[in-house]
């Protein structure tokens, strides 16, 4: 008989959100080497806050893709996305999900995204009661991060945060942890050493391929071959330096040499849009995610790509975006200590320049720098696919994966 493992994850497509391909991805993985897979999720609403079209929110819906069942349950939406309203969204998901969990079919596995963190009261529970094996996959150091970015100030929710983390850290089977300082922290946080696996985010470098930077898309922008694009491309959030973009943005804006191009949505996409209105602004452009299909040549369009963060996110969170730059052999400006993974990862592959958080002048150097040299542009990109098919790529990460699930459920 096959083993069932059940996959979580509130993100799923057609959303883009990194995770949520990742999870559709690992459930077709598993699913062609025998595994039984039911993925539960929500209805897709994700950046927006709104249910997608095709769809109709309610309290259940079952849809079969690529050899495994999907059952999406009901979570509350919200087009203002409000600090409250995502709260509420990620509480009607957790008890949702509870209950559909309760519902099933008794899995061998429980793979769980550990987001939202309240997820960390129920799993273990459900877990037990159904006789399953709880590995969750760290994503974010939650609530570190929020805690980093000034979003959750409450000494009183911090505790109870903390709280839930450690107890879906101690309380699991597994961890799985993309980079080794989420493992040191997981570890510190009450983990037992044992159960904590490291195992990258991957890429699918057969989907997100070099093209030429000529494509159709810079064509639809209105962007001439000339003009240097420099690409942030993905969920506009808090972790990112949007105000470091920005910044360099309006640095540059004289030479009408660099066009920033921002492709995606998100909390923070409102405040693009108003400084380039603000301050007149031509190099500046905002467009939405594209669908799928498009999104190699997405990242084609770039010369450079970039990714900002805060100080500190860089320990906290590793950038799914880094991936598709570096699989479509562009090269990255990053500001970020250098002493973190994202920082780590970018001189592993030499496919990038890394400033210091908030360094305006740095990072607009790095700009410059990369876009007069074309072939240095050309070696590190080239540096950086290289990187990532023979290490990140999906094929040898889902491997690692499929062995790892394999030796939980012996």
């Amino acid at each position: 008989m096959s083993k069932h493992i059940i996959i979580l994850s509130q993100w799923f497509p057609p959303e883009q959100a990194p995770i949520g391909q990742m999870m559709a991805e690992l459930g077709a993985w598993l699913a062609k080497d025998g595994w039984k897979v039911t993925v539960i999720t929500g209805f897709p609403n994700h950046p927006k806050g709104y249910v997608f079209g095709g769809y109709k929110k309610g309290l259940h819906l079952r849809e079969q893709r690529d050899g495994y069942i999907v059952r999406r349950v009901f979570l509350l939406t919200f087009r203002a996305r409000k600090r409250y309203q995502r709260m509420l969204t990620f509480a009607s998901f957790t008890l949702s999900s509870t209950i559909t969990l309760l519902l099933q079919q008794r899995p061998d596995v429980i793979f769980a995204v550990f987001q939202p963190l309240s997820l960390g009261a129920t799993l273990p529970m459900v877990s037990r009661l159904k006789g399953a094996r709880l590995v969750l996959n760290i994503q974010d150091l939650h609530p570190k991060a929020q805690e980093k970015t000034g979003l959750v100030k409450n000494p009183i929710f911090l505790r109870l945060l903390r709280w839930l983390e450690r107890s879906g850290y101690v309380r699991s089977r597994a961890l799985t942890v993309i980079c080794e300082p989420f493992r040191s922290h997981c570890i510190g946080v009450g983990a037992d050493p044992e159960s904590v696996e490291t195992i990258p985010n991957w890429i699918d470098t057969d989907e997100i391929v070099p093209l030429d930077r000529c494509t159709a898309l810079r064509e639809e922008m209105g962007l001439s071959p000339d003009e240097i694009v420099v690409l942030h491309a993905g969920t506009i959030g808090f972790a990112a330096d949007i105000d470091l973009l920005l910044e360099s943005a309006r640095r540059l804006a004289q030479e009408k040499k660099f066009t920033f191009v921002f492709v995606g949505d998100g909390p923070r996409r409102a405040e693009i849009e108003r400084f380039r209105e603000e301050n007149s602004l031509c190099n500046i452009k905002v467009i939405e995610f594209q669908p799928r299909a498009r999104l190699a040549e997405v990242q084609a369009t770039s010369d450079v790509s970039v990714a900002a963060l805060q100080r500190g996110q860089g320990e906290s969170s590793v950038p799914s975006r880094t991936l598709g730059y570096m699989a479509a052999a562009r090269p990255i400006v990053m500001a970020a200590e250098a002493s973190s993974e994202s920082a780590k990862v970018l001189s592993a592959a030499r496919c990038g320049v890394i400033v210091e958080p908030g360094n305006a002048a740095a990072f607009e150097t790095a700009l410059r720098r990369l876009g007069e040299d074309g072939r240095l542009r050309s070696r590190m990109g080239l540096a950086g696919r290289q990187y990532v098919v023979e290490n990140l790529s999906k094929e040898v990460v889902l491997n690692r994966y499929t062995e790892f699930l394999a030796s939980v459920t012996d």
